[in-house]
């Protein structure tokens, strides 16, 4: 598919979002008002202003966050996942607008609609999309058309992704060993649309090749030989013109990944302890103060964000002055009170932790934090362990939803909490975020130990 191709794809799925937008706007106003006569003052004034509002801030934010990229291997969820975040956005820019408008011009009921009905349409869209795509370019019928040129390991690699993977749009043909016999081929009508080189280190025809593609216009490839295994979601950055690999993929680098992802915690955080630690907290400290001495509130010191101290909220489960705060609580643990039993098997000693989230210290999902003399512990010892630190410590995380928690008696339980922090870190969406929010509900609802 040539870059024409990709920019009409583009250019039409954007339209259709438009489209979509329009009459998810009509319906919700018929469904919210009388009718939707221009002749309405209200709704004239206001209301086709919002359109007009909605038109504009979608095609900009749905464009900067490039939700119609199509590429070699675009997976529904990754398309799913960037559309979310730009519906979010868009949401949060209204919500920005409203605010400044300093008014309550717009009904609730009618946003209630409206976003619903365009967020559940958008997505279902963008699925429908990338499938019916994916499926095209299986055909082979547009596909590019690549020479493959070297026989190192990273060009046998590529070909066996090509063979595996016919929806990434890409048909190998009959290569050329030299450039001689590429010319002789150009000649005969047989150009292909790209061309990749696979050099083992040390072959000097790799300059040739180069020439040769930028003189036909053929668009020059190179597969490097890096033997590295962990590079599924690398980047490459330039800094002034030298190329940096990227081995991993942050998707909270970006600054509008974390403003969501800072709502997301500030609304949790706020709902939380507002209509449930206001009065549920206390309750919870009197229990524990009458079932033994001491604060019902204790602070830690845990690793958060970067490595960095902080001070982790809990209530208290064990007594006090048992001499033991650093090592690590274990099933039938005689320092742990009657009360505080109850409070670990609900998971309710973790709740204060919310102001934590509140004050931008931890996050609502996240790896979860350890205590500082664990940390310098396993760092030692857990490959990839101080990875997880890259990002917020949260109240729950993958690993707990997967019923990855408790007491850690063998590295290898540490190491597969590890795991799933790098891979939350590394896929990161306000999608997987609800995701195991919900799932961690569920889990203390159901009584589920072992997580989703």
């Amino acid at each position: 598919m040539n870059d024409r191709s990709q920019k009409l794809l583009r250019a039409f799925q954007l339209f259709g979002d438009i489209v979509l937008l329009n009459v998810v706007f009509a319906i919700s106003g018929w469904l919210r008002f009388d009718d939707l006569k221009v002749e309405n003052e209200a709704y004239y004034n206001y209301y086709i202003q919002l359109l007009i509002f909605f038109n504009l801030s979608w095609a900009l934010i749905s464009i900067a966050f490039r939700i119609y990229d199509l590429r070699p291997g675009t997976e529904i969820r990754t398309s799913v996942g960037k559309s979310i975040n730009a519906l979010l956005a868009h949401l949060v820019l209204f919500t920005v607008l409203a605010f400044s408008l300093k008014g309550d011009y717009y009904s609730r009921l009618f946003l209630i609609y409206f976003y619903s009905g365009f967020g559940v349409l958008v997505l279902i869209v963008r699925m429908l999309f990338i499938t019916l795509w994916r499926n095209w370019l299986r055909t082979g019928r547009y596909a590019r058309k690549v020479w493959l040129i070297g026989e190192s390991a990273a060009g046998k690699s590529f070909a066996d992704e090509i063979e595996l993977h016919p929806e990434y749009g890409y048909r190998l043909l009959k290569s050329p060993s030299t450039v001689e016999e590429a010319r002789s081929l150009i000649e005969k009508g047989e150009v292909p649309t790209e061309l990749f080189c696979a050099f083992t280190r040390g072959d000097t025809s790799l300059g040739e090749w180069y020439v040769l593609a930028e003189s036909q216009g053929i668009r020059f490839r190179f597969l490097p030989e890096l033997k590295w295994t962990n590079i599924r979601h690398a980047r490459v950055d330039l800094l002034g013109d030298v190329p940096v690999l990227v081995p991993r993929k942050e998707p909270l680098s970006y600054w509008h990944s974390r403003l969501l992802k800072r709502s997301f915690d500030l609304l949790v955080s706020t709902i939380v302890i507002v209509g449930l630690l206001s009065w549920l907290l206390p309750i919870l400290a009197i229990l524990i103060r009458v079932d033994s001495s001491g604060n019902p509130i204790f602070a830690q010191a845990r690793s958060g964000l970067n490595g960095r101290e902080f001070r982790c909220l809990k209530l208290r489960t064990m007594k006090v002055g048992h001499g033991s705060e650093n090592v690590q609580a274990a099933n039938g643990d005689e320092r742990i009170t009657r009360v505080g039993r109850v409070l670990r098997r609900l998971s309710l000693d973790e709740l204060p932790q919310f102001f934590n989230v509140f004050a931008g210290q931890m996050s609502v999902v996240g790896p979860r934090p350890h205590m500082l003399e664990h940390t310098e512990n396993y760092r030692k010892r857990i490959d990839e362990f101080m990875v997880r630190h890259w990002i917020k410590p949260g109240i729950t995380g993958l690993a707990q939803a997967m019923g990855l928690r408790g007491e850690t008696k063998e590295d290898r339980d540490m190491a597969d909490r590890v795991k799933a922090d790098v891979y939350y870190l590394e896929h990161w969406s306000i999608l997987l975020d609800f995701k195991i929010f919900f799932w961690t509900i569920w889990n203390l609802i159901s009584g589920r130990s072992k997580g989703v």
